[in-house]
């Protein structure tokens, strides 16, 4: 079979006559853009994280625990002890005098004293000296600054009780500065309030004059402004003008409406239709006319027995003309009367609208007046409410004040007396070790955590599936006995030139060749290993990727140059020549071969030498197992421009002769990234199978893989997830 492809290849090699091959392609799926990162955490990658940053969380936790545990038991005792002030009276009775003050019985329950502010006047700087100062004798060193750190002062829920506490290392010192605290807080409640009244008494005299001047002024602008606008409320004298803007509108429309009916009538005057309906209307005129239709009438009757000569007819010819100048002259007057009737109203009419117009325009400078009369006056009233009030506030207060002045003083009281503190307060050796062990497991999972989210790679197959939307067809697990052979063959065999690969014996090139046995399954493994079910599974998958079509080629490629593709190539193809298929693996890494290294093949000659016509097929094709149906072709010499090779004619007809002679045929091709060999190859072979390092390929890598596959519509297989 390998002499049959060989002689055929080459035949066709001199050949330049053959029609172009067309590759049988497999309908190339839609690529799925792949997902944004997720930031969700379940608890099966929390469990993963943790068995895979085991090392970095114990370090951090017990690094902190152990921080924490030392600084909890060496730190220095600290003591506290405390005491109380009662700052306002107790009872309702006590206050019945200051009832009157408030100037309501319902306000005996609530508190007078602002307790924020009465806590920082006991912590102020005059206060806190006094204390310091009157310690001196038993402790010089005691100085004011070292006090506001250690001395707090809060109330007691919603009593009328302040709490003084004071820590210290020393307990003695402790009840020193608190009896201290409370003999200097009672003399300051018993001189202070006297003082603050006195005062309080002074300011309300000193405002009372100028708040009485200020008030009186106010009444006085106020009773002015009302004069000078003769009114008593501005909304009042805003309604008077409105209703005035009414009544004079409603006189212009009347006028307006006489106006046009005048006009219409001298219009209709002065037109001869108009004329002749006003001499209608006149008595003496139709009366001119009856009399002139009455001489027709008798014109036309004298006519019927007289010719027109006859002196009757005459006579009443000449009656005749004598009316006409009548008639004529009896219409002017008329209409001259009319005319002039209309045109007096009209001009009467004119001086009314006029005289509206003027009284409308005065009205409407008012209006306009309205808003800065009802302005001005609006703010005399609320200056004058402001000021009347805050004198009733003055004169309230006077009042108050000296009613408070003259009962009598209730002072403060210590309803705890300061003690010597027995146990200290810290430190809490149990709580501190429990917070050391929660903050280092807190603090290394949190280490854990950030390196997670620095470092950009997959940690599971379902994570990768998830992420790309491809199906994981395999998942290999790390087998560590199979990397320690493989990379030391490597190095061994990287160190041997070619020549030196051809002087072997054929019991070393035997002893080597069994030695590569190790790296592939089946040898090293029993059959029910992880790592040779693993594969199987991979081959079933493969087969089961097309819809029930067999996968007779597929290129292997991957995102880096180290992610396990041409080991996962060469492991699938023995599993595959294993489950009783021909198989054939090319080395199409024409950049970067590493296969004849591993399988120690004697010559460099392979693929490269294959397509530019240095040798034939039976040449380059070996068999590195006798037990199974597996042939290998090499990649051959190093080629600069590997892809011109890969995409050549010759590289399209021997894969499709390859495809009548084996039952599976896999590339092993160099990483998509930047580089189009994989891209060429793929899209005449029934897909691609992508091979991702668990751990190691970085997400932007698969992503840009992924991408790089969209253009020439790639078939994508699915991935394999290698190092579970």
């Amino acid at each position: 079979m390998e002499n049959a492809s060989s002689e055929s290849l080459n035949s066709h090699q001199g050949d330049r006559s053959l029609p172009p091959l067309q590759p049988n392609l497999l309908p190339v799926p839609t690529l799925p853009a792949p997902d944004e990162p997720k930031e969700d955490w379940n608890v099966k990658q929390l469990l993963a994280m943790v068995r895979r940053r085991s090392l970095v969380i114990a370090g951090v936790a017990i690094t902190v625990m152990t921080f924490m545990s030392a600084s909890t038991l060496t730190e220095q005792p600290v003591y506290e002890g405390q005491f109380q002030l009662l700052v306002e009276p107790v009872n309702s009775s006590d206050r019945n005098v200051s009832e009157l003050t408030s100037g309501s019985s319902g306000s005996s329950g609530r508190s007078e004293l602002d307790y924020e502010t009465q806590i920082q006047v006991l912590r102020s700087p005059e206060l806190l000296t006094d204390i310091a100062e009157g310690l001196q004798d038993a402790y010089p060193g005691l100085g004011y600054e070292s006090i506001p750190g250690q001395l707090s002062i809060s109330r007691l829920g919603k009593t009328k009780i302040l709490e003084i506490r004071y820590q210290d290392t020393d307990p003695a010192r402790v009840q020193a500065v608190l009896k201290q605290a409370a003999q200097e807080y009672l003399e300051y409640s018993s001189k202070e309030r006297q003082t603050n009244l006195r005062q309080g008494i002074q300011f309300v005299e000193n405002q009372l004059p100028s708040s009485q001047e200020r008030v009186d002024q106010l009444q006085q602008d106020l009773q002015a402004f009302r004069q000078e606008y003769n009114f008593i409320d501005p909304a009042s004298y805003a309604g008077q003008i409105t209703s005035q803007v009414e009544s004079l509108t409603q006189q212009r429309q009347t006028v307006e409406q006489a106006l046009s009916q005048a006009n219409f009538r001298l219009n209709n005057l002065k037109d001869e239709a108009g004329a002749i309906a006003t001499l209608n209307n006149s008595p003496a005129y139709q009366q001119l006319v009856s009399q002139m239709k009455q001489i027709d009438a008798e014109i036309a009757v004298e006519l019927t027995r007289f010719q027109e000569q006859n002196l009757a007819i005459q006579v009443l010819r000449e009656k005749q003309r004598n009316l006409l100048p009548l008639i004529s002259q009896e219409a002017e007057r008329i209409v001259g009367t009319e005319l002039a009737a209309v045109t007096t109203e009209i001009r009467a009419l004119e001086v009314q609208r006029q005289a509206i117009d003027q009284a409308q325009q005065k009205l409407n400078q008012q209006i306009q007046q309205l808003p800065v009369i009802e302005r001005r006056y609006n703010d005399l009233q609320r200056e004058l409410q402001v000021t009347t009030e805050s004198l009733n506030r003055f004169l309230a207060a006077r009042e108050n004040l000296q009613i408070e002045a003259a009962q009598k003083e209730i002072p403060w009281q210590v309803v705890r007396e300061p003690v010597q503190p027995g146990a200290p307060i810290s430190p809490d050796v149990k709580r501190g070790l429990m917070m050391g062990c929660f903050a280092g497991l807190a603090a290394g999972l949190g280490a854990a955590f950030m390196l997670e989210k620095l470092t950009d790679v997959y940690r599971t197959a379902e994570e990768l599936q998830q992420h790309t939307k491809l199906p994981v067809l395999g998942a290999i697990p790390w087998y560590s006995h199979l990397a320690s052979i493989q990379s030391q063959f490597f190095l061994d065999s990287d160190k041997l030139t070619s020549e030196e690969r051809m002087s072997f014996s054929s019991e070393e090139m035997a002893n080597r060749r069994s030695l590569m046995q190790t790296l592939l399954p089946g040898n090293t493994l029993d059959d029910s290993s992880i790592f040779i079910d693993a594969l199987r599974l991979l081959h079933t998958n493969i087969q089961l990727a097309n819809l029930g079509q067999p996968i007779q080629s597929l290129v292997v490629s991957s995102a880096g140059s180290s992610d396990g593709k041409s080991t996962i190539a060469l492991n699938l193809a023995r599993t595959a020549a294993e489950m009783g298929k021909r198989v054939l693996l090319i080395d199409a890494d024409l950049r970067h071969s590493q296969l004849h290294t591993w399988l120690n093949f004697a010559h460099p000659k392979g693929l490269s030498n294959l397509l530019i016509g240095e040798s034939s097929l039976s040449d380059v094709i070996q068999k590195p197992l006798e037990s199974v149906d597996l042939y290998v072709i090499p990649a051959g010499q190093i080629q600069a421009d590997s892809t011109k090779l890969l995409s050549s004619y010759v590289m399209h007809y021997l894969m499709d002769d390859m495809l009548q002679s084996f039952d599976l045929v896999i590339y092993d091709t160099p990483s998509l990234i930047g580089l189009a060999d994989a891209n060429v190859l793929a899209t005449r072979t029934d897909g691609v199978l992508l091979v991702v390092r668990l751990g190691k390929t970085e997400r932007s890598a698969v992503t840009q893989m992924l991408t790089s596959l969209k253009l020439p519509k790639t078939p994508i297989l699915g991935l394999v997830a290698n190092g579970v």
